[in-house]
């Protein structure tokens, strides 16, 4: 066998790990559905924070809450690292800058699997008692 064609017999395989094995950086995709009061949230975020009191590090994961569904994958999305997370749903009436909270920014603890993942979320209707907090000037 020829050197160069050693060499690429033994970086091919390098390379495939490489591309296949590390994903988004060790990131994991989330979606699902965000619901208050029984209906579909319409706008909003969805903030995925590793809980590092539990053991949770890496990245930030996010998406963009529309008509009531969420996808990290999504535009303007961010993976998540899987494992023990804060959740902070922020919902809106709709998309943009014209858009109001329609329930005070709303955080649970989950434990996400280290892969693709669907979970739904339910904002309790208790929740509507919260004060929403004025937007900034």
């Amino acid at each position: 066998m020829t050197r160069p064609r050693a060499a690429r017999s033994l970086l091919l395989p390098l390379l495939l790990v490489a591309i296949v094995g590390c994903g988004k950086s060790g990131t994991y995709e989330v979606s699902g559905k965000i619901t208050f009061k029984g209906a579909p949230v319409p706008g909003g975020w969805v903030t995925f924070t590793p809980d590092s009191t539990k053991g949770g590090d890496g990245a930030q994961g996010r998406a963009q809450i529309r008509d009531g569904t969420y996808d990290t994958a999504g535009t303007n999305g961010r993976g998540t690292p899987g494992g023990a997370m804060i959740v902070q749903i922020q919902g809106m009436d709709g998309q943009g800058e014209k858009a109001k909270a329609i329930f005070a920014p709303y955080e649970t603890r989950l434990d996400l699997p280290r892969e693709r993942t669907k979970k739904d979320i339910q904002i309790p209707d208790a929740w509507a008692m919260m004060p929403i907090p004025a937007p900034p000037p």
